[in-house]
């Protein structure tokens, strides 16, 4: 029940009814030191971590298997082109396209428990990376650590004047509006059966 004012917040957010004030940045906080540091070369392959090889090896999973599902979907094969989208997403790595296309499958099929599953995994993982890029953005611009939290809060990306983005965080909110809307469908779905 909690949710429903939430969802209506969202849905004014989304739909331009409620809007966030721009934000403005104070240039004489920002330190402007290149990054990364100008003064070495840099050594691309003794100095990626363990953790961006796994991102990187999900990344070129993720590409393969959204590439072989849009040939699929081509070819008119939808129970291959949604098996391969499903194998995509368990590597939850942040790529909209698989997730998307799953939605309006399991929609066009009616099944919504499906669509349901895949609107809450995109929220996790979608929040998870923005996270993870909010806090990398804080720990190279702390001078904007309130502005970029506000950034994630609202969903909008911090950009000054001059075009430069600090921050741009995922769509999130396409995901949630999303979610209620299956709610809706499962609870009409579960009336007429009854």
């Amino acid at each position: 029940m909690e949710l429903i004012p939430i969802a209506f917040l969202l849905i004014l957010v989304i739909y331009g009814i409620i809007v966030f004030p721009k934000q403005t940045i104070d240039k004489s906080k920002i330190d402007n030191t290149p990054y990364p540091s100008d003064d070495k070369p840099i050594n691309y392959t003794s100095e990626i971590s363990p953790e961006d090889k796994l991102r990187g090896f999900k990344l070129s999973e993720t590409s393969r298997l959204n590439n072989r599902g849009i040939v699929y979907e081509k070819e008119g094969d939808t129970i291959s082109a949604i098996d391969t989208y499903e194998a995509c997403i368990h590597y939850k790595y942040p790529a909209y396209h698989a997730y998307d296309r799953l939605l309006v499958l399991y929609r066009k099929k009616k099944m919504y428990e499906d669509e349901l599953r895949v609107a809450r995994t995109a929220i996790e993982v979608f929040m998870q990376e923005n996270d993870r890029r909010a806090k990398g953005a804080i720990k190279h611009h702390p001078e904007l650590e309130e502005e970029i939290k506000l950034s994630l809060e609202t969903n909008k990306p911090l950009i000054d004047d001059e075009g430069i983005c600090y921050f741009n965080p995922y769509n999130v909110f396409k995901y949630i509006e999303r979610l209620e809307k299956i709610k809706v469908k499962i609870k009409r779905q579960k009336n007429y059966l009854h």
